[in-house]
């Protein structure tokens, strides 16, 4: 048992050296015992061992053997059940994994271990998270995580938290995601948990490139690098640098990205982690594309396609059928983008996801942009923008304009909407000019306003469509450091000043902050 525990502690402090080695010891004392129990127990040890380095097929030959044995304990071997099924799933075959869990979860209800259950069912919801079940997902981790904390389990409580954060991430609550990666890497530095803290580190990072923080997100890669060189995780290395590549590709620092995107290639090939290989091939790609690598970047873009297909991940070969899209429209291949963009729509499937609501909508607003049929391609772009909001309102408000402006596709999918407004430029005077004083050039400034844009046809009937571009055009001046006049709006608009002082009547109503050149509402 000492030696088990020794065993246990060097896992959670990241040692593998020192973890392989008194492995090997515990190997040999329990084979001159010729204790099945201790035998047993050595080789789960041994089995997850294997599974955390990455080294799937000895997790899997030393998992079977275990359960070959006799007399051994209906808890290990569901614990040797759940290491086949993570073996297995992190191999992508998401089917044999669930069968290799629902028969653990069995065996720990049978015998009432309800540590053992939590585990499972937190299990059960990573592969069907994976699968695009989110619901699923977040049913079967809350009812772990109620378990866990039933038994006071604190660490598991942290490795739950973490969980439970993906699915929200994946479900595009990324608030509530946040938070729960920051108390998991809290829970995890209190227990001094290295491998779960650089992995909560780790999503938190990821979070933070898709808000646009950018170096932040590098900042983090950078520290558990440097980190994870020291335990040996090879696995979670290579996880690691996967996420460094995509996010110095978002900062367009392509060549960079495609050297760190190649290392973590050669690890997860090497590990046989084809869901890593599979994000890394999308990377490689983009980064390719941009570097005007065209064959190149698709060849990696079909070599990540036929790895997502394997693994069943719908919404991440989506994403990877849009990329390919584009890459086939920079080369005016049309034929193949089409071909590409439906392959993209059949392999939708979870719509309420909105960085991939994003993702595919703006790629058909380019398709359909390039090949001139423009009601299709602004239906596309109002959905883009849509999504793009609804990620937005997800993030407090001080870090929003760094989403929207930081985040290139966000940048392009702003620079769209503006192509298809009509905009003009008009002097206004400035907010800060007191009134009652004769005005001079020097109280103006000048001002763009948006007179029309895709979606203002969304709003009927037309007073509702004049009221929506009248406080567009209030919230445009302000922006501005301008406050105009009735008459201002008036003309801008094309109607009468009484018509103007009815509709932000209407709007002050409803909360509508009206900042004007008008006495009343200064």
């Amino acid at each position: 048992q000492a030696g088990l525990g020794r065993v246990r502690a060097h896992e959670i402090l990241g040692n593998r050296d020192a973890q392989r080695d008194d492995l090997t010891t515990l190997h040999t004392l329990a084979d001159r015992l010729g204790d099945a129990y201790r035998r047993a127990e050595t080789i789960l040890a041994q089995a997850r061992y294997h599974w955390q380095t990455g080294d799937y097929a000895q997790t899997l030959e030393t998992a079977s053997r275990g359960l070959a044995l006799t007399n051994v304990p209906p808890e290990t071997q569901a614990a040797l059940l759940e290491i086949l099924g993570q073996a297995t799933r992190d191999q992508g075959d998401y089917p044999q994994a669930r069968a290799w869990f629902e028969r653990a979860l069995a065996l720990h209800q049978t015998i009432g271990n309800l540590s053992g259950e939590a585990s499972v069912l937190d299990l059960l919801g990573i592969v069907a998270q994976r699968q695009g079940n989110l619901a699923e997902a977040i049913e079967k981790q809350t009812r772990s995580l109620a378990l866990y904390r039933q038994v006071g389990d604190v660490y598991k409580q942290g490795h739950l938290l973490g969980n439970l954060g993906v699915v929200y991430w994946m479900s595009s609550d990324y608030a509530h995601a946040r938070q729960m990666f920051a108390q998991a890497v809290e829970i995890s530095q209190q227990l001094g948990e290295l491998r779960a803290e650089i992995a909560h580190s780790g999503n938190l990072g990821a979070l933070a490139g898709i808000f646009g923080d950018f170096e932040t997100a590098l900042a983090r890669y950078a520290a558990n690098l440097s980190r994870l060189e020291e335990t040996g995780d090879r696995a979670m290395y290579a996880n690691t640098l996967g996420n460094h590549a995509y996010t110095l590709f978002e900062l367009g620092q392509f060549e960079q990205a495609l050297a760190s995107a190649d290392r973590a290639l050669a690890i997860n090939q090497d590990l046989g982690r084809r869901r890593g290989e599979g994000f890394v091939q999308h990377t490689r790609g983009l980064a390719l594309t941009e570097l005007g690598r065209f064959a190149e970047a698709q060849a990696a873009f079909e070599a990540s396609i036929t790895l997502r297909e394997t693994l069943g991940e719908q919404d991440t070969l989506s994403d990877t059928y849009g990329s390919l899209t584009l890459l086939y429209l920079q080369q005016g291949a049309f034929p193949q983008a089409e071909q590409a963009f439906a392959a993209a729509r059949r392999t939708r499937t979870d719509q309420k996801n909105d960085e991939y609501r994003r993702n595919f909508n703006y790629v058909g607003y380019l398709l359909h942009h390039a090949r001139g049929e423009t009601s299709a391609a602004l239906a596309h772009l109002l959905e883009a923008e849509d999504a793009m909001h609804a990620m937005a309102r997800e993030l407090p408000a001080p870090d929003q304009p760094r989403f929207l402006n930081a985040v290139a596709t966000n940048r392009q999918i702003q620079q769209a909407i503006r192509a298809h407004s009509h905009r003009i430029e008009v002097r206004l005077v400035r907010a800060d000019v007191p009134l009652g004083r004769k005005l001079t050039g020097d109280d103006y400034v000048s001002v763009t306003w948006t007179l029309s844009q895709p979606g203002d046809d969304r709003h009927t009937p037309t007073t509702a469509r004049r009221q929506h571009i009248l406080r567009r055009l209030l919230s445009e001046s302000a922006a501005q450091g301008a406050a105009p006049t009735d008459d201002d709006l008036a003309k801008a608009l094309g109607v009468s000043r009484r018509t103007v002082l009815r509709d932000m009547e209407v709007l002050r109503e409803v909360g509508v902050e009206l900042k004007t050149r008008q006495r009343g509402s200064q």
